[in-house]
C-alpha cells in the first residue's frame, strides 16, 4: 500500500485534506443530500397546491392525480435518503480510515519523533480520526439543509414578499443567536479529548506495571491514580453534556418561535384575503420543515467544533519534529548488509565525545552505569537519532549518508533489560525478526531455526513444551517472567542474525546461573561477527574481545575484562566486582 501524502501543517489543512480525498463522494453526497431535503420540502408544497385545485374542482379526478404526486414525492425521497445515508456511511467510513492510516504512518515513521504518550496516541487514532469522519458524514445533509433553506426562503418570496422576507432574514438571525455558543463547545470538546487521552495512558501505564503493583500490595493506590484521571474525564463531559444540552435546547426553542411567528404573520395575510388556504398550509409546512434543515446545521456546528479540536491534536502528531532526517549520497548495494560500527568523537544525551569502533569480526562490551548514556548509544547505533557532534559509521561510511532503510537492515538493536513483546505468540515474536515472514519461509545465514533461538536463549522451559512456538505471551508479554520475557527479547536478536548486533543489559533480570548460559550461548552465536553489548554484567563482559569503560560520557579505559579489572578500580566498583 503506498504511503499517504500528509497535509500541510494546521487543523484547517487537515480537514480540507481530508474531505479533498473524497471530493466525489462529497459533491455526489451533497446533491443526493439536497434532493433528499428538497423532497421533504415539496411535500407540504404539494399539498397547499392540492388543497387549492381541490377547492375549485372538487371531484375524485382532481384527487387522484395530486395524490399520486405526493406518493412519487415521498417514495423518491426516501430512494434519495437511503442513498444518501450510504454515501454518508462511506464517507465516515473511508475518512476515518485515511486519518487513522495517516496517524499510524507518522507514527511508524522510520525518522522517529518525540511523539506524546502511548495513551494519547490511541485516542488520536481512534476517536480523533472519528470525529474528523463526522464532519465528512455530515457534509451531504449540511450541503442539502443551506441549498433547501434558501430554495424554500426564494419560493416564499416568490408568494408572498412579506413572508419570504421574514424567513430570509430570520433564519440567519436565529443562527446567529445560537452561534456564540460554538467556540465554548469547541474548548470543552478539546479538554474532555485531552483529559480522555491521559486517563487512558494511566491506565495503559497501571496495566503494564500491574505485577509490580500487586507486588507492594498497592492496588488502593493505582485506583486513586485512574480515580484522579477518571473524575477529571467525568467533570469534562459533564460540562461539554451542559454545553450540547443548551445547543440542542437553543436549536430546538428557536425555530418553534419562528414557526410561531410565520403562522401569525401567515394567518393576519389568510384573513387578509392576501393567501389562499392551500398557502397557508404549505407556507405551515415549509416554516415546520425549516426545523429539519436548521437542526442539521446546528449539529453541524457542534460536529465541527469537536472535530476541528481533533484535527488540532492529530497536527501536533503529524507535525512532530523528526529525530533522523539526511539526504543519503551513497548508492544502495541492493540489499548487501553492511559490517562494522564506529563512534567517532560523538557528542549525544550523556556522551561528551565517545569514541569507539567495533570491527567486523568483534564482540565489542561496553560497560557504563549512566542510563542516558545507555541510551544514546543503543539509539545511536540504530540510527534512531543522530549525534549532536561527531559521526557514527557503518562499514566505514557515514550513516547519515546511507538511506534510513539500510541501516536498518545491517544493523539489530534491542534494549532487552526493557524489552517489547507484541501480544500473541512466542512464534509471532520470532517471526519479528525475520521480517514478519513465517519460519518455513526464511533462511537465514547460519540455517538456525526459531527452536535453535529458544536453545541460545536457555528457554528450557518453553522448549520442554510440546508446542513451544505456540505459547501465548499475552499483552506485552505479561504471561511469562520477567526472566522469560528478557530471554525471549534475546531470542529474537539470535533469531534475526544481523550483521552488526548490539543489545542492552540482555542478562540483567536473569539469576546467576541462567545468565553464565545465555551469555556463553550468545557470545558462542556471535562469535566472528560485529556484535556490540552494553551491559554491566562481569559474566558477559568477560566472554568480550575487549571492553570499553565509560565514564563521564568518555572512554575511561579500553581492554579485556581481566585486565581492567586489575588495574581500573573505579570499573570494578561500577560492576560491583572487588578486585
Amino acid at each position: 500500500m503506498d504511503p499517504l501524502t500528509p497535509p500541510p501543517a494546521g487543523a484547517g489543512a487537515l480537514i480540507r485534506w481530508a474531505l479533498g480525498r473524497e471530493r466525489r463522494s462529497v459533491i455526489v453526497g451533497a446533491i443526493v443530500g439536497t434532493l433528499w431535503m428538497a423532497s421533504l420540502a415539496a411535500i407540504p408544497v404539494a399539498v397547499g397546491a392540492a388543497i387549492d385545485r381541490i377547492a375549485d374542482d372538487a371531484s375524485s379526478d382532481s384527487v387522484l392525480p395530486w395524490a399520486l404526486l405526493v406518493a412519487a414525492i415521498v417514495i423518491g425521497g426516501a430512494l434519495a435518503g437511503v442513498i444518501r445515508h450510504t454515501i454518508a456511511v462511506g464517507l465516515f467510513s473511508r475518512t476515518t480510515w485515511r486519518v487513522e492510516r495517516l496517524v499510524t504512518q507518522r507514527v511508524l515513521d522510520d525518522r522517529g519523533g518525540s511523539f506524546v504518550d502511548t495513551g494519547r496516541l490511541l485516542t488520536h487514532a481512534t476517536t480523533d480520526a472519528e470525529r474528523i469522519g463526522s464532519i465528512a458524514d455530515l457534509m451531504c445533509r449540511g450541503t442539502g439543509a443551506v441549498v433547501t433553506m434558501l430554495g424554500v426562503g426564494a419560493l416564499m418570496v416568490a408568494n408572498s414578499p412579506l413572508l419570504g422576507t421574514v424567513v430570509l432574514i430570520g433564519v440567519p438571525v436565529t443562527l446567529g443567536l445560537v452561534l456564540p455558543i460554538w467556540p465554548v463547545a469547541e474548548r470543552r470538546f478539546d479538554l474532555q479529548r485531552t483529559q480522555l487521552s491521559e486517563a487512558t495512558s494511566t491506565a495503559t501505564d497501571t496495566m503494564t506495571g500491574i505485577r509490580t503493583v500487586r507486588g507492594f500490595a498497592a492496588e488502593d493506590v493505582a485506583r486513586s491514580w485512574f480515580s484522579v484521571r477518571s473524575s477529571a474525564v467525568e467533570r469534562s463531559g459533564v460540562e461539554v453534556a451542559r454545553v450540547a444540552g443548551m445547543w440542542t435546547a437553543v436549536s430546538s426553542a428557536v425555530p418553534a418561535v419562528f414557526l410561531a411567528v410565520v403562522l401569525v404573520i401567515g394567518g393576519r395575510l389568510a384573513v387578509d384575503g392576501e393567501l389562499q388556504p392551500g398557502d397557508i398550509v404549505a407556507f405551515t409546512g415549509l416554516a415546520a420543515f425549516l426545523a429539519i434543515p436548521f437542526r442539521t446545521l446546528a449539529e453541524l456546528f457542534i460536529v465541527w467544533a469537536g472535530g476541528v479540536a481533533s484535527a488540532r491534536r492529530i497536527d501536533a502528531v503529524l507535525t512532530t519534529a523528526v529525530d533522523v532526517e539526511s539526504e543519503p549520497t551513497v548508492a544502495s548495494d541492493s540489499g548487501r548488509r553492511r559490517t562494522g560500527l564506529t563512534f567517532d568523537d560523538v557528542t549525544a544525551p550523556g556522551l561528551d565525545r565517545f569514541d569507539l569502533a567495533v570491527a567486523r569480526d568483534e564482540i565489542v562490551g561496553v560497560a557504563c552505569a549512566d542510563r542516558t548514556a545507555v541510551v544514546s548509544i543503543a539509539r545511536l547505533a540504530g540510527r534512531q537519532i543522530d549525534p549532536d557532534g561527531g559521526a557514527v559509521g557503518l562499514g566505514g561510511i557515514d550513516v547519515r549518508s546511507l538511506t534510513i532503510d539500510e541501516v536498518r537492515r545491517s544493523i539489530v538493536v534491542d534494549d532487552v533489560a526493557q524489552p517489547w513483546l507484541r501480544p500473541g505468540t512466542v512464534r509471532d515474536n520470532l517471526d519479528l525478526a525475520t521480517g514478519g515472514r513465517r519460519e518455513d519461509e526464511s533462511t537465514t545465514d547460519g540455517g538456525e531455526s526459531h527452536l535453535d533461538a529458544l536453545r541460545v536463549a536457555s528457554l528450557d522451559e518453553l522448549l520442554s513444551r510440546l508446542d513451544p512456538l505456540d505459547v501465548v505471551v499475552g499483552s506485552r508479554g505479561l504471561r511469562l517472567s520477567g526472566g522469560q520475557r528478557q530471554r525471549l527479547a534475546v531470542a529474537r536478536a539470535a533469531r534475526a542474525d544481523a550483521a552488526v548486533l548490539v543489545l542492552v543489559d540482555p542478562t540483567s533480570a536473569l539469576d546467576s546461573l541462567t545468565e553464565t548460559r545465555v551469555a556463553d550461548a550468545v557470545i558462542d552465536r556471535r562469535r566472528g561477527r560485529c556484535t556490540l553489548f552494553v551491559s554491566t554484567s562481569p559474566t558477559l563482559l568477560a566472554g568480550c574481545d575487549r571492553v570499553a569503560f565509560v565514564d563521564g560520557g568518555r572512554i575511561a579505559a579500553v581492554g579485556p575484562h581481566d585486565e581492567l579489572l586489575a588495574r581500573h578500580g573505579r570499573y570494578a566498583a561500577v560492576l560491583g566486582v572487588v578486585s
